[in-house]
């Protein structure tokens, strides 16, 4: 019988931990507030994330890839964000998403896992488009 791991962490970065340098965009965009992985079966893990937009527009459109980050510095998995998640002006949202099966939910539930969001472009609502 497969068991099923789940996890729901406020998301700070351990003290001492470097800070995770994003391949293209900026991590200081988008924030995650929680997320949880769940091993729904052995080629199944289910994410969802909570997401804070920083401005006073609505998010229409992301171009973002989020990457989690275990206590060693090593990147356990990474997924897109769905390119229509929307997010409200001042607000947040939950992603959610079945990912990779290479994704390491057992290593994710560790509580030393942090999350980095890499942020290329937002398209908001009134037409105007910010890229990183």
């Amino acid at each position: 019988m497969l068991r099923t791991a789940v996890v729901f962490l406020a998301l700070a970065a351990p003290a001492g931990a470097a800070e995770f340098a994003c391949p293209r965009g900026a991590a200081d965009f988008l924030t995650p507030i929680k997320w949880s992985a769940e091993v729904l079966d052995v080629r199944t893990v289910e994410v969802r994330l909570g997401v804070q937009n920083p401005t006073d527009k609505l998010i229409q459109l992301v171009d973002a890839w989020v990457y989690f980050i275990d206590g060693l510095d090593r990147e356990i998995g990474s997924y897109a964000l769905s390119p229509g998640f929307q997010i409200a002006a001042s607000g947040g949202n939950i992603d959610r998403q079945v990912v990779d099966p290479s994704f390491d939910a057992t290593l994710a539930t560790l509580p030393s896992t942090s999350v980095t969001i890499c942020t290329e472009a937002v398209l908001f609502d009134d037409g105007t488009k910010q890229t990183f």
